[in-house]
């Protein structure tokens, strides 16, 4: 087997002592990274829980109406119907964006905090 030029041996050593150091130095930020995406992924998970949760409520209530209307009589009824069915969604539309914004705003807080208490040193260290 060939040996190694010197000059390659010393570049490998070298380098891979000055990656040991960064890694070191950026040892926390790297922790800090991995888990501000984890919190973040976390919340994605909880805001595609939610989304779906609510998409599949809002099915079954379309449903609901659906089969309701069909057994409207009048005129009026139909009328009273649509209005209380339109009322509702949006009222469960709007209530829905705030959920999603409230959720979406503590997934970004926390992840944020997370990796400023551990990447931030106090004053005068």
């Amino acid at each position: 087997m060939a040996k190694k030029p010197k000059q390659d041996a010393d570049w490998t050593e070298t380098t891979d002592a000055h990656i040991a150091t960064l890694a070191a130095f950026n040892g926390s930020l790297v922790e800090a990274m991995s888990e501000a995406v984890s919190q973040y992924v976390e919340g994605v998970a909880t805001l595609n829980r939610e989304m779906t949760s609510f998409v599949s409520d809002r099915l079954r209530q379309d449903a609901e109406f659906g089969h309701s209307f069909a057994t409207c009589r009048t005129f009026t009824e139909v009328t009273d119907m649509q209005q209380e069915w339109a009322r509702k969604a949006a009222l469960d539309y709007m209530t829905e964006a705030q959920k999603l914004s409230e959720i979406g705003q503590s997934v970004m807080a926390n992840g944020t905090r997370w990796a400023n208490e551990r990447t931030i040193s106090p004053a005068g260290e």
